[in-house]
């Protein structure tokens, strides 16, 4: 959260900076801009602090495995029939016998 003691220092500094003073015509596009910018960076901020550093682990301690869309009640020995149609068909993928 940005303060007001904090907005007009980025006012100040942004008013500083432009040759035309108070009569330039994007004075508040540019104080708009860095206030924008410094809310991303506070977030950003934010959200690497409560982000977790590692991948989630499965119950054995192990790296939980990413969803494969193979059906648990199928045998091990089954797999999708190579002709079929597959979620990726239309999107470059390859079909190969």
């Amino acid at each position: 959260m940005i303060s007001a003691a904090d907005e007009l220092k980025i006012f100040e500094n942004i008013l500083a900076q432009s040759p035309e003073g108070l009569s330039d015509p994007q004075l508040i596009g540019k104080f708009a801009k860095a206030k924008s910018m410094l809310h991303r960076m506070d977030s950003f901020n934010a959200l690497q602090n409560i982000a977790p550093a590692t991948p989630p682990m499965g119950a054995e301690g192990t790296i939980a495995p990413e969803s494969n869309n193979i059906s648990p009640n199928m045998p091990l020995g089954e797999n999708i029939p190579q002709n079929q149609p597959t979620s990726m068909e239309g999107q470059g993928a390859l079909n190969l016998p």
